[in-house]
């Protein structure tokens, strides 16, 4: 499998990594910002309980933590299914308008702008 992160903020429609994968599937990554991050009851920040113990602990108490929910997550925005083969290479041009990829069985495709069509063979 391959990835690659692009070299700017935004890419093609909100695309900041794209991610090869063994059954052939292409995956283009966005990051999404929750808008309702606040938690209802006090307006803060939504936190979530859980429990986490040391190896050294494992005989005494574990103490109780609030995680804090992230501010952004990751999302997939398009999946690209052309290839028959693992995806092993993935590059992106220089302009950022084009992915290049290939597989395991030797085949190279790009894929082109926002609406990531697939170019020549």
């Amino acid at each position: 499998t391959a990835a690659l992160c692009t070299t700017c903020d935004v890419w093609q429609n909100g695309v900041v990594l794209v991610t090869g994968h063994a059954n052939g599937t292409i995956a283009c990554w966005g990051v999404k910002y929750p808008t309702d991050a606040k938690d209802v009851r006090g307006g803060g920040t939504a936190t979530s309980s859980f429990v986490v113990s040391k190896p050294s602990e494992r005989g005494g108490m574990a103490k109780k933590v609030d995680a804090v929910v992230p501010s952004c997550q990751l999302v997939v925005m398009k999946l690209l299914v052309e290839h028959r083969a693992s995806v092993t290479a993935l590059a992106l041009t220089v302009d950022q308008r084009q992915v290049i990829s290939g597989d395991a069985d030797g085949w190279c495709m790009r894929w082109v702008d926002d609406s990531m069509t697939n170019g020549a063979t």
